[in-house]
């Protein structure tokens, strides 16, 4: 049983890790402890993981670090992320608690909708701010090329050489040389913006370069994130094939336990019967010695007939104390298996309202699995019960056998006896003549043996009536056998109801399982279009408000996941009921045919 029951709980526990439901718990009782001791120590102190994250100290540093952690920490806060807001929040050494309005009055966010975090605001003026500038640059970009085409350096000069007239002589030479250095000195300006130009265009394109770098890098990791989770999901549903397999394994050698137990259980019935009949011979075969011995001493002598017959009636009287003194006992260990019995009807009882609780609320689970260890070492105590009965049981054969060794041990007086009475025959011969002088006395004595035998004969008579009211105890046994036996049939057939009602839950089961496989693949289908809709908002194609009416589906189907979990859980939860009961009465079953 105990076996039994180790690997049921490794089974519940592979079910619940398969399902993820074991790991939320874990994660809640992981939030909750760190919490704690998070409020315990000091805020004051400085985190010791934020002391040896070199990074987190350098966004620490800039002017907007702290309040880039600040919108970190209220995203996870707004979605009730505890677990890795109470982790962020050490690793960031921010302890102290945030507001909502005031880094929106910081950030100048204007809050539309109290049901989305500041992060969707600051995204959405980001896409707007975007859209402005290329619109911007578009307009910029052909006011330039209109006024280059207006505007040219050699345009410029020959106006101003056309607006300049030449003088006489000298002047006329100086004249010339001061336009050429003009000339020149507005080629050179013309030449270093042209380069400025130049150098910044490139400076753009090695930036758009990086910018593409990265968003190919980031690509790449998504991709190789989201292969790793497909990766991680077949192997769960490897690992959930595997324990179905297992699961049923075990299940066919349960069986075959039980029916190995059947035959075993049959064997002993057998067994016992056999050993009711060689009891009944040997008891006939006591009263025939007993009646021979009579008679033999009768003939011989008075005396010594009287003695044994004193001694026999004793043993007898012994045995028979001993016989009731057993019948007292088995009466006693019958009384205490039915106690036992309400006991383990008392603590079903109790094990179901447990189980129903468990239904209700999961964070109970340790207290349940405290209460599992009691009734575990409940059900030890039982055993150990069963145990002493079973020695007390051994000690009545044992009590058995030495009465076997004393009707041997009679035998054998009985063969000494028969020498001694050859003997006595070879001396009877000479003490013949002796005797014909006695026959008087012996006559006389003979009468009085007469009365002794009347006596003996009315001891007999008792000894008979005592042997009936044996056989009527036996009698009434026999039929309190029968009716136990008419209740163990009607068990068994309300044991045969439950396994058809298990095998239609098992059913049952299945098709959820087919459902499930179909949301999960659904499921998958969503996470590709999310991914598309991602691509899509990352080239700038897709609209927030098509994704977000796309992310409120998606949650949809994974409530409706979670709700067929639950489904399959509650199922998991009553056939674990049904196979205790099984267990329950195979052991019942066991015990009975002990006490018989």
């Amino acid at each position: 049983m105990q076996q039994e029951l180790a690997e049921l709980k490794s089974l519940i526990i592979q079910t619940l890790e398969a399902n993820g439901q074991l790991a939320k718990i874990r994660a809640s009782i992981r939030a909750s402890v760190f919490n704690v001791v998070d409020s315990q120590d000091n805020h004051e102190k400085i985190s010791p993981f934020f002391s040896e994250n070199k990074k987190i100290q350098s966004i620490k540093e800039l002017e907007t670090g702290r309040e880039l952690l600040e919108l970190i920490k209220e995203f996870l806060k707004f979605y009730e992320m505890s677990y890795t807001n109470s982790i962020f929040s050490s690793e960031a050494n921010l302890r102290e608690e945030i507001n909502r309005d005031t880094i929106s009055k910081r950030l100048h966010i204007n809050i539309e909708d109290k049901n989305k975090p500041l992060l969707h605001y600051i995204l959405i003026q980001a896409q707007k701010n975007q859209k402005l500038q290329q619109s911007q640059s578009t307009k910029t970009f052909s006011s330039i090329i209109s006024s280059q085409e207006m505007f040219s350096p050699q345009k410029s000069i020959s106006s101003q050489m056309s607006k300049s007239k030449p003088l006489i002589g000298v002047s006329q030479q100086e004249f010339l040389k001061k336009q050429k250095e003009q000339f020149n000195l507005l080629q050179e300006q013309e030449n270093k913006r042209r380069q400025k130009e130049v150098q910044k265009k490139q400076r753009e394109e090695l930036q758009h370069q990086e910018e593409i770098k990265i968003l190919k890098l980031k690509k790449e990791k998504e991709e190789n994130q989201l292969q790793e989770e497909r990766l991680k999901l077949e192997k769960q549903k490897l690992e959930q094939i595997k324990m179905n397999q297992e699961l049923k394994q075990k299940s066919l050698e349960i069986e075959l336990q039980r029916q190995e137990q059947l035959n075993q259980e049959s064997e002993l019935k057998q067994q016992q019967l056999d050993l009711q009949k060689k009891l009944i011979e040997q008891q006939q075969l006591a009263q025939e010695i007993q009646e021979n011995k009579l008679r033999q001493q009768f003939e011989e002598t008075q005396k010594e007939e009287q003695k044994k017959l004193l001694s026999i009636q004793q043993n007898l009287n012994e045995t028979e104390q001993k016989l009731n003194m057993i019948l007292q006992e088995k009466t006693k260990i019958s009384d205490e298996l039915n106690q036992i019995k309400k006991q383990i009807l008392v603590e079903n009882n109790k094990l179901n309202q447990l189980i129903e609780k468990n239904q209700l609320e999961e964070v109970n689970l340790e207290k349940l699995k405290q209460q599992l260890t009691i009734q575990q070492e409940n059900k030890l105590k039982i055993e150990n019960d069963q145990n002493a009965i079973q020695q007390e049981v051994i000690k009545s054969q044992n009590e058995k056998k030495t009465i076997q060794d004393q009707i041997e041990k009679l035998r054998q007086q009985l063969k000494e006896e028969e020498q001694n009475l050859q003997s006595f025959k070879q001396n009877k011969t000479q003490e013949v003549q002796e005797l014909e002088e006695k026959f008087k006395q012996f006559q006389f004595d003979k009468n009085e043996l007469d009365k002794k035998l009347g006596q003996l004969n009315i001891q007999q008579k008792e000894l008979q009536s005592q042997i009936e009211l044996e056989n009527k105890l036996k009698i009434e046994i026999s039929q309190t056998n029968e009716k136990f036996e008419i209740k163990k049939e009607t068990i068994s057939n309300q044991i045969q109801e439950l396994q058809k009602e298990n095998q239609d839950l098992k059913e049952e089961r299945k098709l959820l399982l087919l459902q499930i496989k179909g949301l999960e693949n659904q499921l998958n289908e969503a996470q590709i279009e999310i991914d598309f809709f991602k691509n899509k908002e990352l080239m700038g194609d897709c609209v927030t408000s098509e994704i977000e009416t796309f992310s409120s589906t998606i949650k949809q189907k994974g409530s409706e996941v979670e709700a067929k979990a639950a489904i399959e859980q509650n199922l998991e939860t009553k056939g674990e009921k049904r196979e205790y009961n099984e267990d329950y009465d195979s052991q019942f079953d066991h015990q009975y045919k002990f006490q018989n």
